[in-house]
């Protein structure tokens, strides 16, 4: 499982539009794309016990 240091949702006009992550100090936005391999690395990170956070 990969090591995000954090999960944020990322919004456009109030509705969900990416992932937000940050990993070995790399910040990366995260497409919702279930075919994406970083996006499917996010939903084993939740399924880990682990909370995205909310949008500033």
């Amino acid at each position: 499982m990969r090591n995000f240091t954090s999960v944020k949702k990322g919004e456009y006009n109030g509705e969900l539009a990416c992932y937000i992550i940050v990993e070995n100090g790399i910040t990366s936005h995260v497409p919702l794309d279930t075919n994406n391999a970083d996006y499917q690395a996010i939903l084993d990170w939740v399924a880990a016990g682990n909370t995205i956070a909310e949008a500033d």
